[in-house]
Formats: C-alpha cells, sequence, structure tokens
C-alpha cells in the first residue's frame, strides 16, 4: 500500500474478516477453511449487507477464492471448482444474485460485490514461488484504488 501501510492504516480503509474464526490447519497440508465457520462468515456477511452495492472484497488466496465462489453459486460452475486458477489476479469479477447461476445454499440471496482474487501472503513469503513479473504494481494499484488513496508506483526500497 505505501509507506503509509501501518497496521490501523489497514484497517482504516479495510473491513477485514477471517473466513474462520479460529486458526486452523490440515496436517501435512498447512492452513485450511473450516467450511462450517467459513459459511457461517459468509452468511452473516451477506446478512449484513457487507456484500453489497458494488463493494470491492479482495479474496486473499485459492482456498478462499474457491470457497467464497462455491457459496455464491452453483457447484457445478467452473468458478465454483476452479475460481483461483481460471480468474486473473486482482482483476475484479462482478458477483450478483442476477447471476444466472447465483446460489447461497440451496436458495438465492441478496449480494451484488466485486471479488477481487489475490495472492495470499504466505505465498509472497515463500522464496521458491515465482511470481508473475509486475504482481507488485498491479496488487498495490488494485488495493489503493479500492481505499480510495491516488497510486502510486512500486519501490523495493526500504523506506
Amino acid at each position: 500500500m505505501g509507506s503509509t501501510a501501518k497496521w490501523p492504516m489497514v484497517e482504516h480503509h479495510f473491513d477485514l474478516s477471517d473466513l474462520n474464526k479460529r486458526w486452523y490447519r490440515v496436517e501435512g497440508a498447512g492452513d485450511a477453511i473450516l467450511p462450517d465457520e467459513a459459511e457461517a462468515t459468509l452468511r452473516a456477511l451477506v446478512a449484513s449487507g457487507g456484500l453489497r452495492g458494488g463493494r470491492k472484497a479482495f479474496l486473499l488466496g485459492e482456498q478462499v477464492t474457491d470457497f467464497v465462489f462455491s457459496f455464491l453459486r452453483r457447484p457445478d460452475h467452473v468458478l465454483a471448482a476452479n475460481a483461483w486458477r481460471t480468474l486473473p489476479k486482482g482483476i475484479g469479477v462482478r458477483l450478483r444474485t442476477s447471476d444466472p447461476e447465483a446460489r447461497i445454499g440451496a436458495m438465492s440471496g441478496f449480494y451484488d460485490f466485486l471479488a477481487i482474487p489475490v495472492w495470499h501472503p504466505r505465498i509472497l513469503l515463500d522464496s521458491e514461488i515465482r511470481m508473475p513479473p509486475g504482481w507488485q504494481q498491479k496488487m498495490m494499484t488494485v488495493m489503493r484504488a479500492a481505499a480510495g488513496l491516488p497510486p502510486m508506483k512500486f519501490s523495493l526500497k526500504a523506506r
């Protein structure tokens, strides 16, 4: 986000939600989503209006992206099963109940927001993962725009 990316500034510009209420790890597979907790979180966000009015929601990582898309779409839809690998990162996809495959559980529900898949912070810390060129600038640009901040050029220099 730039030099002002102290945690209070992030909290000031964004509503932060974890799908899980508590940390969960699958032995041998790493951190994982607890489906019951994640579904309860998404239902609460829909009920409270947290996913309305063209809001932007950054989905951090493959598990989160695929879970959110499968929760809000038919299970057999391609984006429900493979959203992370199918969608470009840092580009918004509008999700709304008028989509033909829209659903929340077994019924239609109200939501209308822009889902933006981005890399999970853990991936960014893995030295063996090769990130696409320009990902830092792309991610910073889309997040600053969502927060209503002016664009800024990404720099690796320590500040």
